[in-house]
């Protein structure tokens, strides 16, 4: 397939490099921290509770990670046309590093953190648990 053999090749600069670069930037972090401010009332009956992992989880939380997947994608998206590349080349080298694309132990690939990081802002429950914390740290 061409697009891996583009990923690949070793002189073409790392998109996942400049990435981490990108994604621990004030400007990206504002973005994050923004959508966090706007949203966290959604979550404040959890926060205020001392069981929240017990409770059942109002349609509007869903709604809410629904958002914040759209708004990563969209910066993503943004970020990597900013370096003339695409999410799917992103994506590509991403899932190049986990099968040891890159390296013969994924372990040692230089950018796991990030990868790991990145699928955790995909998961529901981080998501959850990032916004309970982000409403307490609002009514504090």
């Amino acid at each position: 397939d061409d697009d891996e053999e583009t990923v690949r090749t070793p002189w073409r600069k790392s998109i996942l490099g400049d990435a981490v670069l990108y994604c621990s930037s004030d400007d990206f972090e504002e973005e994050i921290n923004n959508f966090k401010r706007n949203n966290a009332h959604i979550f404040a009956q959890y926060a205020e509770s001392k069981h929240s992992d017990d409770m059942e989880h109002k349609l509007e939380c869903t709604e809410a990670f629904n958002e914040y997947q759209n708004l990563i994608e969209s910066l993503l998206e943004d970020f990597t046309a900013s370096k003339g590349s695409t999410v799917k080349e992103f994506y590509a080298e991403c899932r190049s590093s986990i099968e040891g694309g890159f390296t013969a132990l994924f372990e040692d690939h230089e950018h796991k953190w990030f990868v790991d990081a990145l699928l955790s802002w995909l998961d529901y429950s981080h998501f959850f648990e990032d916004m309970v914390r982000a409403s307490r740290m609002s009514h504090k």
